[in-house]
């Protein structure tokens, strides 16, 4: 999914709870990039195409509104297929 990082004040009243279809997706991790003070990382699995037990991404999770849904977690990235969040200005 794409947000323009003015959604960012909307992450912390909502969880996103819909795919890019429309469709409603369950709990579960969604690689965002972002760190839990809302900073941009460099931890993002080489640009989202690594999955690399050596490799870092920050993470979120979908049934979380505020910091929760973009940044709850920094995990490796060999931890198997997750949604990818992206944010631009």
């Amino acid at each position: 999914m794409l947000f323009s990082l003015g959604w960012t004040l909307m992450l912390t009243l909502a969880a996103i709870l819909v795919d890019e279809m429309g469709e409603m997706v369950g709990p579960a991790v969604v690689w965002t990039g972002f760190h839990p003070n809302q900073d941009p990382q460099l931890d993002h699995c080489l640009a989202w195409t690594s999955e690399s037990i050596d490799e870092f991404g920050f993470s979120g999770f979908t049934q979380n509104a505020g910091v929760l849904a973009t940044s709850g977690t920094r995990g490796r990235c060999n931890t198997g297929s997750q949604r990818v969040y992206c944010f631009e200005d």
